[in-house]
Order: C-alpha cells, then structure tokens, then sequence
C-alpha cells in the first residue's frame, strides 16, 4: 500500500517538528498538485477545424507578449494577463503574469501545448 501524497509531502518538510510556515508551504503544494491537473483537464476540447482563436504561439521557446482573454459569451481576445503553457524540456510549463486568464483559457492553452508535444 502507497503512502498518501500528503503524507509524502508532510514527511519531507518535516512538518512533524511543527513549523506553521512548513505547514503552509506544505498545503500549497498540495493544492497545487490537486488542483493544477484537475484545471487542465476541465476544458473541452477545440475540434482543429473549429474556427475558434488559434494558440500556436504557445509551442514556442520565445512566447509572444500577446495573451488570451475569455469573453463572457464564449470568445476570446487579446488581453495584457498573461497566462500560457509553453513547451520547455518537452513538458508544458505554465508561465503566469497575471491570474487573471480563466481556468478555461489556460485549459484550452494547456491542451494546444499537449498536442504540439505529440506532433
């Protein structure tokens, strides 16, 4: 039976010495843990003949300064928060500037940077 990842994270900050900076340090990255991959995951995804934004600025290793705003009524625009997924060591790295970007946008970010994995 494996250890459960809390517990992993507790044992390896000894936070059994009782550190309630350690302690806070410890539930941000579980809520990191749990919670990045589960926004990831929420957003549909855009069919490639979807006439929807395009985001392959987000496959390069030079990401452009143009970021993606989601609009109440579904679209998207160019916006100043940046927040983006970009290829790095071929992993999907999330850079962030701001948090303003929706789960949603970052969703659909994150998926245009899985498929410029595989490609």
């Amino acid at each position: 039976m494996s250890a459960h990842p809390l517990e992993i994270f507790k044992s390896l900050l000894g936070l059994s010495s009782g550190s309630y900076a350690r302690k806070v340090m410890a539930a941000a990255m579980w809520l990191c843990w749990v919670g990045c991959p589960v926004h990831a995951q929420d957003a549909p995804q855009a069919s490639p003949d979807s006439k929807g934004p395009q985001f392959n600025w987000v496959l390069t290793d030079k990401p452009a300064v143009v970021c993606a705003k989601a609009n109440k009524d579904g679209t998207h625009a160019i916006a100043d928060a940046c927040s983006y997924w970009l290829i790095q060591e071929r992993r999907c790295t999330l850079v962030t500037k701001s948090d303003q970007t929706s789960h949603h946008v970052l969703g659909i970010l994150f998926s245009a940077c899985q498929r410029g994995l595989h490609a």
